[in-house]
């Protein structure tokens, strides 16, 4: 991935959100499914603030496949000790790309009693990240998003702290989205 990207391609991704049980077999099964047909597979950390298997523990099964994991970290989970830890321990195993994200609030999900940590803000997290010999580092940005000119300061905060690539939310209005670009651009 990081490879087309340095080329400028279009680099096709898919999320991966690992399953609420430790089966080994589905995530095997799921990944197969997008071997031939993504670059990379953005593992998800705990997605919708719900308990999911560790996406460094998913990624490594990714990786036994052949596919290109991308291991989210949530700043809401974890302190900053945790965090470091889970990057190097990924990086151990063989993943090259990370992915900062704040993530939805805890009390959404099916722990709403849990604490939020926030040890760390993305732009934080980024330069932490980018301190780790060879990875990847990407974040997100929804432009559709209000008031967006806010998102944007803070997109070019992320920008500054070193990110590498940045995803947007799916796009389903490409007029709004073409306007988005030429915010950015300019």
């Amino acid at each position: 991935m990081k490879a087309a990207l340095s080329k400028g391609q279009f680099v096709v991704t898919a999320e991966f959100y690992p399953p609420k049980e430790a089966n080994k077999n589905e995530v095997e099964k799921r990944a197969l499914v997008l071997k031939d047909v993504v670059d990379a597979v953005l593992v998800r950390d705990n997605p919708l603030a719900q308990v999911h298997t560790s996406p460094i523990a998913t990624a490594t099964l990714l990786l036994n496949v052949g596919l290109a994991p991308i291991v989210q970290i949530s700043i809401r989970d974890k302190n900053r000790l945790a965090i470091q830890s889970d990057i190097l321990g990924a990086s151990t195993l063989g993943v090259k790309a990370f992915f900062c994200l704040e993530d939805c609030h805890q009390r959404v999900g099916d722990n709403p009693g849990a604490k939020g940590v926030f040890d760390l803000d993305c732009v934080q997290l980024i330069s932490i990240m980018k301190k780790i010999e060879h990875s990847l580092v990407g974040t997100r940005i929804n432009p559709f998003a209000h008031p967006l000119e806010l998102h944007l300061v803070n997109l070019s905060k992320k920008i500054n702290a070193g990110v590498d690539f940045i995803q947007t939310m799916p796009v389903f209005d490409l007029e709004r989205f073409k306007e988005f670009i030429s915010l950015i651009k300019g």
